[in-house]
């Protein structure tokens, strides 16, 4: 772990002051420190609350000056005109770090502004950094511990993120993550910070990002280029058009600059980007749950012809093409059909399944494909009940990716059959496949070496 770098009493508190916390518990709350206590933390929690004695059994000091001595973390939630002396005060205790959960800053208007100015004052001159403020700071649930007054959910995944809202912490669709950092309005603690920090960090493989604007543009781009040689960076940004960059000032205080520059910006470094949340956790779920490759040869297996077609349409359109199938899986598979069938790629295996039975048949199929030297990866289209089947047999080749577009019309169903299986590299449609795994695909292409490194998850 990186016990030396300035993020990880953050990330890693033995010892927490939580100052401003709330004598209402229950739900509704939103209450720190029962959130805290939720989550499981172990560590060492002191309170501060000028008018509590005590809070769920824990007493409350009146003043930040009553701390013990070199706590690592302190969480302020309190008004903000309190908070550049609280900050100062935390640095007189050898308070390591804090996180500013107090919003009405640079975010807001010429008096925020001022008072954010103060808190940096205070940063440059001592020993202590600051995440935020507006910021609902980090989640560790390797280490079980959250600063959110939010109730979290608690996924040890090797993701990653870095955001400028805590409102993803919950999560973006198909993109769980075991730890975090929600930025805030970066008065100190910035992108360059988080990305060193999770550099070095073993428990993460994957570094998922969302920017409003950047700080240090230079730095920014050496860190990741560093970063990327080992750890894939994927980043949805806020404030591409003129309505978002408005709206990113009022909600970070921040400026972003021209979406084509950023574009560039990650181009250049070799950042994945993407402009939608769904392609975000499209793209985390293939780094996550398949294996690296580099071929572009997809075997399309099908129970339907009209899915096959689709599939097709879509596999040149992100930089792939269709596998020519080896002759011993054509004499392989074969048998399985009518004497006139044309067995070629895609596969449709329907008429197949009926007569020999779709359980038996889709498990052949899928196998000779994976053995296949001439196939890279493979698009299996099916039903929920299908799942299963795949799972049990690309288990048994877990150095080819084999992705699955689950056809239906019931969203809740698909996505409870996949729980209920354990299995993950599902998606909506072919085009969602797809570029998933381009984005794989060019990542481990451009790093050559790269292929020896294994992101999948059993």
């Amino acid at each position: 772990m990186n016990k030396e770098h300035p993020l990880r009493p953050f990330l890693e508190p033995k010892s927490v002051a939580l100052i401003g916390v709330s004598q209402k518990t229950g739900r509704g709350s939103f209450n720190i420190l029962e959130s805290l206590l939720k989550y499981g933390y172990g560590g060492e929690i002191y309170l501060v609350n000028p008018n509590a004695g005590d809070v769920l059994g824990l007493k409350a000091f009146k003043d930040v000056k009553a701390l013990p001595r070199g706590i690592d973390l302190a969480l302020i939630a309190t008004r903000r005109n309190a908070v550049p002396e609280i900050v100062k005060r935390c640095a007189d205790r050898d308070i390591r770090g804090v996180i500013i959960i107090a919003e009405g800053f640079s975010e807001s208007d010429q008096e925020g502004k001022r008072l954010q100015r103060k808190i940096n004052d205070v940063v440059s001159d001592r020993d202590i950094r600051v995440i935020g403020p507006n910021s609902i700071g980090v989640v560790n649930s390797f280490g079980a511990f959250s600063s959110s007054f939010l109730p979290l959910p608690k996924s040890s995944v090797p993701v990653a993120l870095i955001s400028q809202t805590g409102g993803f912490f919950e999560g973006f669709p198909g993109c769980p993550f075991g730890k975090g950092i929600d930025l805030g309005n970066m008065s100190d603690i910035n992108f360059v910070d988080a990305l060193t920090y999770f550099e070095k960090d073993e428990e993460i493989k994957i570094i998922a990002m969302y920017m409003e604007t950047i700080t240090d543009v230079p730095g920014f781009m050496a860190v990741c280029r560093r970063v990327l040689k080992s750890k894939p960076i994927i980043i949805i940004r806020g404030g591409r058009s003129e309505l978002g960059r408005r709206a990113s000032a009022s909600h970070t205080g921040s400026l972003g600059g021209s979406d084509e520059l950023f574009k560039a910006m990650f181009r250049q470094t070799g950042i994945i980007h993407v402009e939608s949340v769904n392609d975000f956790g499209d793209i985390v779920k293939a780094f996550l749950y398949l294996p690296p490759f580099t071929g572009n040869r997809v075997a399309i297996i099908t129970p339907t012809g009209g899915g096959g077609i689709i599939a097709l349409d879509n596999v040149e359109d992100y930089g792939f093409c269709p596998a020519s199938l080896s002759e011993e899986s054509i004499n392989t598979i074969t048998p399985l059909f009518q004497p006139w069938a044309n067995v070629g790629n895609p596969i449709d295996m329907l008429a197949a399944g009926m007569a020999h039975g779709y359980k038996y048949v889709y498990h052949r199929i899928l196998e000779s494909c994976l053995r296949d030297t001439g196939v890279d990866l493979v698009l299996a289209v099916c039903g929920t009940y299908t799942i299963k089947t795949i799972k049990e047999v690309a288990a048994r080749y877990p150095d080819k990716p084999v992705a699955v577009w689950v056809t239906g019309s019931n969203r809740t169903s698909i996505e409870g059959k996949a729980e209920e299986y354990d299995f993950r590299p599902y998606y909506l449609s072919p085009d969602r496949a797809l570029n998933a795994l381009k984005a794989v695909r060019e990542y481990h292409t451009l790093r050559g070496t790269g292929i020896k490194t294994t992101y999948g998850l059993s």
